[in-house]
């Protein structure tokens, strides 16, 4: 039960941390809303990119079945 609790505090923690740092009504219409709300929580774009990139190899880690 702990588990579940912690796994869904963490899953469900970003959303309300990016909403107070980007407020969406500045995002609405723009492609990508996340990578822009990351760079102005974070103040630079190397952090995005280096999630995109992380993302990336997951995705191809997933498909190729690689562990």
């Amino acid at each position: 039960m702990m588990a579940l609790l912690v796994g869904a505090g963490f899953t469900s923690s970003p959303l309300p941390a990016v909403a107070y740092v980007a407020r969406w009504q500045g995002l609405v219409g723009k492609r990508f809303a996340t990578a822009i709300a990351f760079e102005q929580a974070l103040g630079a774009q190397w952090p995005v990119r280096l999630v995109l990139i992380m993302a990336l190899f997951g995705l191809l880690q997933c498909s190729m079945a690689i562990s």
